[in-house]
């Protein structure tokens, strides 16, 4: 009988991350955060890099705290590469996000979609690029103090470009933001089978 729960409850407990997403690192919910943000645009990009932890988990989405981000704004997101610098992100796009409408002037969450699917290297390092699209300029907002992100995965560093990336430098902002995985096929086959098995066992 204990067998049984065990499994059943292992089944449950994958597949409601399944539904739901599991936080990899973020620093959700903000404290105070009227009056701390980097201005983004094209040329004012903003940064955060992270290492995973044991396991490989699928990219999933990520939330933003935006302010003054207009309906005909084009907010960028993307998922690059780590080359060795703990200051400049890499310049592969691994994957891009799918940004949602702008709400206007007032600060709110906003949550961006992957464009497709990514799986997350155990103990890889990766970077997170949020910037503008040309004649785009918004507000990302943070928490002051500010709140060092913490998850599944290790937060390393956090930097700043006005140049688009011609140079980086270290920022002491900590933007609001939680970046959700999603479990990888062979994570979602277990919990097919978990739940199998529970139910032929509640059968017999």
């Amino acid at each position: 009988m204990l067998q049984q729960m065990l499994v059943a409850g292992a089944g449950a407990a994958i597949l409601s991350v399944t539904a739901s997403g599991q936080v990899i690192f973020g620093n959700y919910p903000p404290s105070n955060d009227g009056t701390q943000s980097a201005a983004l645009g094209e040329l004012r990009q903003k940064s955060f890099r992270f290492t995973m932890g044991a396991d490989s988990l699928g990219a999933g989405d990520l939330m933003l705290r935006l302010r003054n981000f207009e309906a005909t704004d084009q907010v960028i997101v993307e998922l690059r590469d780590f080359t060795g610098s703990n200051l400049a992100p890499g310049t592969n796009t691994l994957l891009n996000f799918n940004a949602p409408t702008g709400g206007g002037a007032d600060i709110a969450d906003y949550l961006f979609t992957p464009d497709g699917s990514f799986t997350l290297q155990a103990n890889a390092t990766y970077w997170l690029v949020v910037s503008g699209g040309a004649g785009t300029s918004f507000d990302w907002m943070a928490s002051s103090p500010g709140i060092a992100p913490t998850g599944l995965a290790t937060f390393g560093s956090t930097s700043f470009t006005t140049n688009a990336g011609g140079t980086w430098t270290n920022s002491g902002i900590i933007n609001t933001f939680e970046f959700r995985v999603i479990p990888t096929p062979g994570v979602l086959a277990m919990a097919g089978a978990a739940g199998l098995i529970a139910g032929r066992r509640r059968r017999g």
